[in-house]
């Protein structure tokens, strides 16, 4: 553990320790709280990718991937159009996998 647990219902030392926190949590599999996860979406300097995996008139499930010590963490949630998030489970380890694609185009022809 990076941080002091008996410490994190201090609103302040939270605050403060928030992304050790959040990596001793997901690292333990301590549950997050929904405050939690919207804080991890939200805070932008941790996101290092999102996208719309599904979209509907009402709603849209969203992917985030956020970066903790070196390691990445996608977190799923519904967005909804009143401006409400569900969160429905707990983020889990992601890693990178580079796909490299070799396309054949065609070369113009002079006629």
């Amino acid at each position: 553990m990076i941080t002091d647990e008996t410490k994190w219902n201090d609103a302040d030392y939270y605050e403060e320790n928030f992304e050790d926190i959040m990596f001793d949590k997901l690292s333990s599999h301590k549950p997050l709280t929904n405050g939690d996860l919207a804080k991890l979406v939200n805070t932008g300097k941790l996101t290092v990718d999102q996208e719309t995996v599904y979209s509907h008139d009402f709603y849209s499930k969203i992917r985030t991937i956020v970066c903790l010590r070196y390691k990445y963490y996608a977190i799923e949630y519904w967005d909804c159009n009143d401006r409400s998030n569900w969160y429905y489970k707990q983020p889990y380890e992601v890693k990178e996998h580079t796909i490299t694609v070799t396309e054949r185009i065609p070369v113009k022809q002079d006629s």
